[in-house]
């Protein structure tokens, strides 16, 4: 399991097979009415995160998604995507990173999903394009 890796590319067009290997991930949960679930996604290894695709299932005016960078004892890093609001229609979106983001072993990727109506979508999945670094 790489960890405490130096491979700290500065653009995307740095991404090679003799330092990264692709390693997509996705979580997906089902959602309540008015609630907030959150999404994780627990590294193992040191990852570079590349692309983000969220995919909703009817979601509702007014729900949104917020994407962070968590420790395991809950202290949020980074708030990358404060509030991402949804469509009312059957929506997917698809962020492409503008430059490589390296996130630790032990590190959680959460999408934390917002119902705000007494309607909720059947489900919300996140699709991360995520590259293992090798060394």
């Amino acid at each position: 399991m790489p960890t405490n890796t130096l491979f700290y590319p500065k653009q995307l067009e740095e991404f090679n097979s003799a330092v990264l290997n692709y390693n997509g991930h996705g979580v997906t949960a089902p959602i309540a009415a008015n609630t907030t679930t959150d999404l994780d996604l627990t590294f193992a290894d040191d990852m570079i995160v590349s692309a983000i695709e969220l995919i909703i299932n009817a979601p509702q005016a007014g729900d949104y998604m917020t994407l962070k960078v968590v420790h395991p004892n809950g202290t949020i890093l980074n708030t990358f995507v404060p509030k991402w609001y949804m469509g009312i229609t059957s929506f997917r979106s698809f962020y492409q990173v503008g430059y490589p983001s390296k996130l630790f072993a032990g590190l959680i990727l959460r999408a934390t999903y917002t119902s705000v109506t007494d309607t909720a979508p059947t489900f919300v999945a996140v699709n991360y394009s995520i590259h293992k670094v090798l060394f």
